[in-house]
């Protein structure tokens, strides 16, 4: 465990559990895990920012859900979010690259009132349009 990040030896980060409120995630990590800052199991329960390096390529199903984290910025270099990830948790502001080729159905579960950041005209527009059917989020383009 470095600076409160747990990263497994195929270069996961499979749980934060340090106290900081804006964490950055090191540039050691490939993908996010589930969990990684749910505080369903005691971890992250102070952090309300998280910023991804563009190291990160896969954000695991329910990576951020139950967590506290309210914003998160997510570098281009990010490929692929898997459903859930946010489900049940207080995200308010998502940032998504353009990189995303592959998204996960309901990446929000039941949390409503999400405003993702993107731009026009890019897969990443095209999957979070395809994916608002229960209209819990709004897209905010650049």
């Amino acid at each position: 465990v470095v600076q409160g990040f747990a990263i497994d030896g195929d270069d996961t980060l499979v749980a934060y559990t340090g106290k900081d409120t804006t964490v950055r995630v090191l540039s050691d990590a490939t993908d996010i895990a589930a969990n990684t800052f749910s505080t369903d199991y005691n971890r992250a329960s102070n952090v309300k920012k998280v910023i991804v390096p563009s190291s990160v390529k896969t954000i695991e199903s329910y990576a951020f859900a139950f967590s506290n984290v309210e914003d998160v910025y997510f570098s281009s270099g990010l490929t692929q979010i898997q459903d859930n990830i946010f489900a049940n948790s207080k995200v308010k502001d998502v940032h998504l690259p353009d990189s995303i080729d592959y998204m996960g159905e309901n990446i929000f579960g039941n949390t409503k009132g999400v405003k993702v950041h993107c731009s026009k005209d890019t897969d990443t527009y095209k999957f979070l349009t395809e994916h608002n059917q229960k209209n819990n989020f709004e897209i905010l383009t650049d």
